[in-house]
C-alpha cells in the first residue's frame, strides 16, 4: 500500500524533483506552495510525512513546523526540512523546533533511499512498543519524533521516525530478511526507471532517424525535379536560338 507525502514547496521545480525519486520508493505526493496551504490542507489529510522548504512566502518553514507541532492532531507527522540550506547550525535550530530530519536540495537518490528505509524500520518498531504497552504509559513516546543516528552515506541528511504502522510486527519490521527485500524493491524500481528512460530514449532516435530520412527522400525529389526544370529550359532556350539564327542549328553530316 502506497504511503503518502506532503511536499511543501513555493518552487515547482523542488517538489517535482522530490516527487521523481520518492515514487521510486512506493509513496503517493501532494503538494502544497506554501505554509499556509499545508496547514489547511492538514485539516482534512493526514500524510505519513512531510517535506517543508523553508524560505517560502508568508509562513517559513520554522514557523509552519511550529504550527503543526502545536497541533495534536498533526504532531505527530514526521517533518522534514527540505531545503538548500546545510549548515550544523540551521540543523540544530530545525531539530529543537521539533523536526524530524533536514535533507539538502542536492541530495542523491541512495541518500533519500536510506532516509526512508530507516524512518519505515523505526516508526515499525515504535508503533509495536506502544501496542505492547498495558498502561499506555508509552503511547506519547512512541508518538514523539526521535532522531537517530545519520547514515555516512547519507551526507547532509538527518533520519527521523515517522508513524507508520506494520501489519507483520516488530521482530518482523526489525528483521535483516525485510531490510534486503526492501532494498531489493528500490533496486528494481531503479531499474525499471532506468529501462523505461532507455525504451523512451530509443523511441526518440528512432523518430528521429525516420525524420531524417523522410527530409533526405524529400530534398531528393526537389533536386531531381530542380534538374527536370533545368533541362526543360535549356531545351527550350536552345529552340529559341534556332528559331532566331538558323545557321546556328547544328547541321547533321550526310
Amino acid at each position: 500500500m502506497s504511503r503518502l507525502a506532503l511536499i511543501v514547496d513555493d518552487s515547482a521545480t523542488a517538489r517535482h524533483m522530490l516527487a521523481r525519486m520518492l515514487r521510486g520508493l512506493d509513496f503517493e505526493c501532494h503538494f502544497s506552495q506554501s505554509g499556509q496551504e499545508a496547514l489547511d490542507q492538514l485539516a482534512y489529510e493526514l500524510p505519513d510525512i512531510i517535506f517543508l522548504d523553508h524560505l517560502m512566502p508568508g509562513l517559513d518553514g520554522f514557523q509552519t513546523l511550529g504550527a503543526i507541532k502545536q497541533n495534536p492532531r498533526t504532531r505527530h507527522i514526521p517533518v522534514v526540512m527540505y531545503t538548500s540550506q546545510n549548515a550544523l547550525k540551521y540543523q540544530e535550530e530545525a531539530m529543537a523546533l521539533g523536526a524530524a530530519g533536514v535533507i539538502t536540495k542536492q541530495v542523491d537518490k541512495e541518500a533519500l533511499y536510506i532516509l526512508v528505509e530507516k524512518v519505515c524500520l523505526a516508526q515499525d518498531i515504535g508503533l509495536q512498543v506502544n501496542a505492547a504497552a498495558p498502561d499506555g504509559t508509552a503511547a506519547g513516546s512512541a508518538n514523539e519524533i526521535q532522531p537517530v543516528e545519520p547514515s555516512p552515506a547519507a551526507d547532509n541528511v538527518v533520519p527521523f521516525q515517522p508513524k507508520h504502522p506494520s501489519p507483520g510486527g516488530a521482530d518482523k519490521a526489525s528483521s535483516p530478511r525485510d531490510s534486503e527485500t526492501f532494498r531489493l524493491r528500490q533496486r528494481l524500481n531503479l531499474l525499471e526507471s532506468r529501462v523505461a528512460f532507455l525504451r523512451l530514449l530509443v523511441f526518440l532516435l528512432l523518430l528521429i532517424s525516420v525524420l531524417l530520412g523522410i527530409e533526405v527522400l524529400q530534398q531528393h525529389e526537389r533536386q531531381v525535379r530542380l534538374t527536370s526544370q533545368m533541362e526543360g529550359h535549356r531545351k527550350a532556350l536552345q529552340e529559341l536560338i534556332d528559331l532566331v539564327d538558323p545557321a546556328s542549328k547544328p547541321t547533321r553530316s550526310e
